[in-house]
């Protein structure tokens, strides 16, 4: 009888065993990666190595390639007459770099093979004013550009653009044409905006990432991912466009330019850069940039978007990045109006603004206060 208990005891031990084994067999092929998983991982890993398609969302075909170069002029460079470094506050957009033109009209090409996905056809200074193009460009899944301010395009791109001019820029309004456009081919003819004389390039990466202070203030991806158009070339055309880059030195005149700039002017422990009040962002809110530009101060504030106060002061006194904390400064505009800023933190300072000229002392009852 004992021998039997023994056995009949054996047999459940083994059994239950072989079911446990059984289970967590089981569960390992159900949470292991499938035959040939890592080959598939490798596969996928070249396959982005050799620039194969990798987005395939609808109406979007493009190519991996975080650095795609430019082979082609985009303009006459002989009837340019200097570009503009990015970082300008009191322009539509710190990440674009400003063409001007001696005079007349420009060709206006494009710098390298790319997907023409959206078309604005837009009045950009009021009802009365003629409609200007702003082209769209996919170079690779992470790298777009645009060239804004064309005046006329060619039958090609007309027959793809809204018929009639919007009130808005916004790519909202715009159309969708997923064309494919080849290096070199011509897109149309600018003579710039009507008081500057200056076209815009734009250029922007999912691979760049500007650097700002405090980074949640900043969802504009223009002030976040824009980069140098003029990087993209390789080196003889590059050498070619970075010798137009001008700014202003202290007398006033155009030099060399130092660097192709950035979207971002933050100087910690100084007035520059970005501002902003409560909860706000560049997108949502107020927002106030202060930087230089050439030889001047500039202020811009926002809100929701949209311009609400501009200076461009072209005295001599210090620019934002020289006012530190527990200074202030008061900036005179030429357009008859002033700001007076008060550092009094790192993260906070004061600011009032008003018409006429800068008052004799800081006007603390109309002060109000921006953060980082």
């Amino acid at each position: 009888m004992k021998r039997k208990i023994l056995t009949l005891t054996g047999v459940v031990i083994i059994l239950i065993i072989g079911v446990t084994i059984g289970i967590f067999y089981k569960k390992a092929q159900e949470t292991s990666p499938p035959p040939n998983f890592q080959n598939s991982v490798s596969n996928n890993i070249q396959n982005r190595d050799q620039s194969t398609p990798t987005d395939t969302r609808p109406g979007r075909d493009c190519v991996s390639n975080a650095q795609p170069i430019f082979t082609h002029d985009f303009t006459d460079l002989s009837q340019i007459e200097k570009i503009a470094p990015l970082g300008g506050v009191g322009g539509g957009s710190p990440g674009r770099s400003y063409v001007t033109i001696k005079e007349g009209k420009v060709p206006v090409y494009a710098p390298m093979d790319a997907t023409l996905e959206t078309i604005v056809y837009a009045r950009r200074g009021g009802a009365e004013t003629p409609g200007e193009y702003g082209l769209y460009f996919r170079a690779s899944c992470e790298v777009t550009f645009l060239l804004d301010h064309i005046d006329e395009v060619v039958d090609k791109i007309k027959a793809l653009a809204p018929k009639d001019p919007a009130a808005s820029s916004a790519t909202q309004y715009g159309t969708a044409p997923q064309a494919k456009i080849k290096a070199g081919e011509l897109l149309g003819y600018s003579d710039g905006t009507p008081l500057a004389h200056t076209f815009d390039f734009l250029v922007e990466s999912t691979e760049a990432e500007t650097e700002h202070i405090n980074p949640v203030r900043w969802t504009w991806n223009q002030t976040t991912n824009a980069v140098c158009p003029y990087d993209l070339y390789a080196k003889e055309l590059k050498d070619k466009y970075f010798s137009l880059l001008r700014e202003r030195d202290a007398t006033n005149n155009y030099v060399p330019a130092k660097s192709c700039g950035s979207p971002s002017q933050d100087a910690a422990g100084t007035l520059s850069g970005g501002w902003f009040q409560g909860a706000a962002n560049n997108m949502q809110g107020k927002w106030l940039a202060l930087g230089q530009m050439f030889s001047w101060s500039e202020a811009a504030m926002r809100e929701n978007g949209n311009f609400v106060f501009s200076l461009r002061d072209y005295g001599k006194k210090p620019k934002p990045d020289e006012i530190k904390v527990g200074q202030s400064v008061c900036y005179q505009g030429y357009a008859n109006n002033w700001i007076w800023l008060n550092l009094f933190s790192e993260t906070q300072m004061k600011a009032a603004m008003g018409q006429g000229t800068c008052p004799a002392d800081f006007p603390e009852a109309k002060a109000e206060t921006w953060e980082r």
